[in-house]
């Protein structure tokens, strides 16, 4: 289930990290870059089991749309991440951006 979540907020947040996102066909290096950092931030809190850093990492949108604010969302984030134990790290095999859009493949 906590993968689940996490591609979920790695998709959602993707969209803010390349907002800017290239016109063209090609991915840019600072998509990728700025993707990768964002996937490597997930799985850092997923390892820690850090509840806090989970919630930053899910676009503010979704977290006012699902918890009402970052508290209740650390809150209920904890539990699920203590309860979910270790989890496999997200590797990128493939990322595609589209204007505003990206979608990570994993």
């Amino acid at each position: 289930m906590l993968r689940k979540v996490a591609i979920c907020a790695v998709l959602a947040t993707a969209m803010v990290v390349v907002g800017c996102g290239s016109s063209g066909d090609e991915t840019s290096e600072e998509d990728t870059q700025a993707i990768t950092e964002l996937v490597d931030d997930l799985n850092r809190a997923t390892q820690d089991k850090d509840a806090s850093a989970f919630c930053l990492i899910i676009q503010p949108s979704a977290v006012e749309e699902t918890f009402l604010d970052i508290d209740r969302c650390v809150r209920e984030t904890e539990p699920i991440l203590e309860a979910a134990g270790e989890q496999p790290q997200l590797e990128i095999e493939n990322i595609e951006v589209d204007g505003d859009l990206a979608k990570v493949t994993f």
